[in-house]
């Protein structure tokens, strides 16, 4: 932020949201007392030139939206490249899991693992989320897609399995939905890349 120095911006929250505070190079510059005046958000000056907004986001996901003169910190919670960025990593965690666990169940034959559907194609189903994962950190929507559809082919399959060994699938799903969710904010957040990428083109 300064040619001469690093600035820095620090929040501290207590549980749920309780007495957040806000320091500019370790200076308190403002505090919001409960979640709900996050939600409804605050301004706070910086210098002469900045002003820092801060506002608690998303009710199922929530996030602290944190903006320097309208535009988001980089690495913050609301930054549509850190927002990606998350988004590629679990691709990659998910995609791995898969294939160690896949391995464990073809070659060391553990029962619990067959009863879970996991087996050889699990490594098959690993491998394409990774290659998805390298291929959603260069902005794909069609690979975000083919993400969440892998998801929902997961869902069918969690009930087929269920109908097949008679047990409640409910946790299972509950997890896939979650991962659908946290996959789809990835949308938006190509979007704005972009949207950034072209106004800087018709700046040029």
């Amino acid at each position: 932020m300064d040619d001469t120095k690093i600035d820095t911006i620090d929040i501290s929250s207590g549980f749920n949201w309780k007495n957040t505070t806000v320091k500019f190079n370790d200076k308190e510059i403002g505090k919001l007392n409960n979640k709900k005046a996050l939600k409804e958000g605050g301004e706070f000056q910086l210098d002469a030139n900045r002003t820092l907004k801060i506002q608690l986001k998303g009710n199922y996901q929530p996030a602290l939206e944190l903006l320097v003169n309208g535009e988001p910190i980089k690495g913050s919670a609301t930054d549509p490249a850190e927002q990606l960025n998350q988004v590629s990593k679990m691709a990659f965690v998910i995609g791995g899991l898969s294939v160690v666990a896949g391995l464990i169940s073809e070659f060391m034959n553990f029962p619990i693992l067959n009863q879970l559907g996991i087996n050889f194609f699990s490594c098959i189903y690993g491998l394409i989320m990774i290659g998805l994962g390298f291929w959603v950190k260069k902005r794909s929507y069609i690979a975000l897609a083919l993400i969440i559809g892998l998801f929902i082919f997961d869902i069918i399959g969690l009930f087929m399995l269920a109908i097949e060994n008679d047990h409640n699938p409910t946790n299972g799903i509950m997890m896939k939905v979650f991962f659908i969710f946290f996959f789809a904010k990835g949308f938006p957040a190509i979007k704005k890349l972009k949207e950034s990428e072209t106004e800087l083109l018709k700046a040029a």
